[in-house]
């Protein structure tokens, strides 16, 4: 998010749920496993980079000047709504989304359940109504974690007499959620281990092979090794 029509950095949740819809995210992973889902993202990454670049160089950027201001305050609300709605069934139950999703019954709207945007806001209107279902445990980590990201850089700014890096708060609630959750043995979602980097790779005694692999040893894919043809066919393929 940026004032410049030129520099759009989207928000890290919001850009992931865009991705998930527009590639059909589930259905992909239970489909083809996790590994493979991180290889569509990161083609799809590539593409959309390529694509904005493409778009600043022949001056595309500039039609968003043209925007009217209600439909940028719209979208920005949109983007608002959607966040919430993703991440508030993590902030109360133990297992997130899921939780949400098994207890959570959506009514039937045109001769099917509700599905997309619709559901999303219905289950979060559940999770708000539906106390009694909530996790102590996760609403007192994630109260935590609010007052931390929007109260801390403040707090720790007055008490030291100086300002503070940015995005500072977000560590220290990394760091003190993490702590605490360890300390109690919470058993509630966790974002998890990232996956291990393939060790297929062939090793040799050649000293620029060895320096080779140290510098890109953490490379879990090269772009062009990346499913593009996956990404394409999950964007309906080629055809118009």
């Amino acid at each position: 998010v940026d004032g410049s029509p030129s520099l759009i950095v989207g928000l890290t949740s919001i850009t992931a749920l865009m991705s998930e819809a527009a590639l059909g995210g589930q259905e992909y992973r239970e489909a083809h496993g996790e590994a493979a889902w991180m290889d569509l993202l990161g083609a799809f990454a590539v593409l959309v980079g390529a694509a904005s670049l493409l778009f600043a160089v022949t001056g595309v950027a500039n039609l968003a000047k043209n925007i009217p201001g209600p439909v940028k305050a719209g979208w920005k609300l949109g983007f608002a709504l959607t966040v919430v709605a993703s991440q508030a069934a993590g902030a109360f139950f133990s297992t997130g989304a899921k939780y949400a999703k098994v207890n959570c019954s959506l009514p039937q709207v045109g001769g099917g359940k509700m599905a997309g945007g619709a559901a999303n806001m219905y289950r979060l209107g559940w999770t708000l109504v539906s106390p009694w279902h909530w996790s102590v445990d996760t609403v007192m980590i994630a109260s935590l974690t609010f007052v931390i990201v929007i109260y801390g850089k403040q707090l720790l700014s007055s008490a030291l007499g100086r300002e503070l890096l940015p995005g500072l708060e977000v560590v220290l609630a990394t760091i003190a959620v993490t702590i605490i959750s360890s300390a109690l043995n919470y058993e509630g979602s966790i974002v998890g281990l990232p996956p291990a980097v393939p060790t297929d790779r062939a090793q040799t005694a050649d000293v620029a092979s060895l320096l080779l692999d140290a510098a890109a040893g953490w490379v879990w894919k090269w772009p062009w090794d990346l499913p593009f043809d996956a990404v394409v066919d999950r964007l309906s393929g080629w055809a118009p």
